[in-house]
């Protein structure tokens, strides 16, 4: 089994919610807000022979042994070929969540390295694995977001507007660190060295006093 070669995933620049950028980001219709998981950064490396690798964003594979529920659910998705997708894995840094897969972007699909691609493209990719299924709300809907993040694997909500007005509701959800704001027309960078951090992706995360904006 040929390996897929390892790509370093993009990184939000990191910026307050108190910061004018953050409400002219919500004013801005080529962006789209997704929740900011309080997971280990997951790259899910998945091999045509059906086999699933879960590495982390430092290129070592994660000491993760993973529960046959999580293997089965991924399975069952419509991959195509050789992919790499970017996630997050929520298992040991929230009590209430383990075992628990959320994917957020496409890295390699069937073989090919997607940075001519969109994120609305890419986007659109991931939903057609998860059967063309989009999960993109107009309103806050917690209960919506309650029945989703009971399943084992699922893909990243989004939203398109009223971005304050999401971030002060889901932060109250243990496992929710805040949003990041995407650019829906930014082409995918990746690194083979060290993350690139990128200025078409911005993460607003609740306070704490070990954060440093």
């Amino acid at each position: 089994m040929e390996k897929i070669s390892y790509f370093y995933p993009q990184v939000p620049t990191l910026i307050s919610v108190t910061q004018p950028l953050f409400a002219q980001l919500d004013k801005d219709a080529d962006t789209v807000a997704e929740l900011k998981i309080n997971g280990t950064h997951l790259i899910l490396k998945r091999f045509s022979d059906r086999h699933f690798e879960f590495w982390g964003r430092d290129g070592k594979k994660l000491k993760y042994n993973p529960s046959s529920k999580v293997l089965e659910a991924l399975d069952r998705l419509e991959w195509e070929g050789d992919c790499e997708l970017d996630g997050e894995l929520e298992h040991t840094k929230v009590h209430s969540r383990k075992h628990t897969v959320m994917l957020h972007d496409v890295i390699i699909w069937n073989g090919e390295i997607l940075t001519d691609k969109t994120f609305a493209e890419r986007r659109k990719i991931l939903e057609s694995l998860f059967g063309g299924r989009v999960i993109l709300m107009s309103i806050v809907e917690k209960r919506d977001y309650e029945q989703l993040k009971n399943l084992i694997v699922y893909p990243s909500i989004q939203w398109k507007k009223d971005y304050k007005k999401i971030y002060d509701e889901y932060i109250k959800f243990e496992e929710v660190e805040g949003l990041v704001v995407k650019k829906l027309s930014a082409l995918l960078r990746v690194g083979t060295r060290d993350c690139p951090i990128v200025t078409s992706m911005f993460k607003v995360r609740r306070p704490h006093k070990n954060y440093r904006f």
